[in-house]
């Protein structure tokens, strides 16, 4: 069976890689060290967040977390995945930490219940494009008005109107689910809508659940990358 875009089939698992990262593998001579490294990085990562280069401070973050393990340094990286467009792992994670076995600190509990909530609306906005519904007209000749709505979406986006290609493109991609590579087309048009944290969302979902072809994959994740620039 194909995988659809709607898959999370892949979240799980990699959320609990992020929550229970081997221990970090460098030496240090004593626990002081190994603080003073992890304090190191976080201030380097929230420096980097401050100058919005979400990547490096997920980099500098997830380096810091398995030195100590401490959740306020999961939460940074948490952050900066959602940042990233990165909701559904973002809220699997915050999800394994409230029904986790320890006992968060009531400042932390709040900030992972305020990520996870901010993760799961950016999630249903997500899949309220993935599982729109053709609407009833555009069945009777889906091939032809796919391409007819494609067409109207490119002329819009010419024009500057972002917004109207969008809507195009996300009214065309029921009638061709096997196509989802209109779906990178739409996101761009997000882009220009001055809605780039729901198109790096979006293209990171569509690139997590396999459903692109080498060559769409490779646009969104420059979509992607655009996006989180923004």
């Amino acid at each position: 069976m194909a995988p659809r875009a709607t898959s999370l089939a892949w979240v799980e698992d990699l959320a609990e890689e992020v929550i229970s990262p081997r221990p970090c593998a460098q030496q240090f001579p004593d626990l002081e060290t190994r603080v003073a490294e992890h304090d190191r990085l976080v201030e380097a990562g929230s420096a980097a967040n401050a100058a919005a280069d979400w990547d490096g401070a997920l980099t500098l973050f997830d380096q810091a977390y398995p030195m100590l393990f401490k959740t306020s340094t999961l939460l940074s990286a948490l952050s900066m995945r959602l940042q990233r467009g990165e909701a559904a792992l973002t809220a699997a994670c915050c999800r394994l930490l409230l029904g986790g076995e320890g006992v968060l600190p009531p400042e932390e509990r709040a900030v992972t219940e305020a990520s996870l909530a901010q993760a799961e609306e950016m999630v249903a906005r997500v899949f309220a494009i993935l599982e729109a519904e053709p609407n009833a007209a555009d069945l009777l000749v889906p091939l032809d008005r796919h391409a007819a709505l494609c067409s109207r979406a490119l002329g819009a986006s010419e024009d500057g109107r972002h917004g109207d290609a969008f809507q195009a493109y996300v009214s065309a991609w029921p009638l061709q689910r096997q196509k989802p590579g209109v779906l990178v087309s739409a996101a761009s048009s997000l882009v220009g809508d001055g809605r780039a944290d729901l198109a790096a969302a979006l293209c990171v979902q569509l690139i997590d659940a396999g459903v692109l072809s080498a060559a769409e994959e490779e646009a969104a994740a420059l979509e992607a990358a655009a996006a989180q620039r923004e």
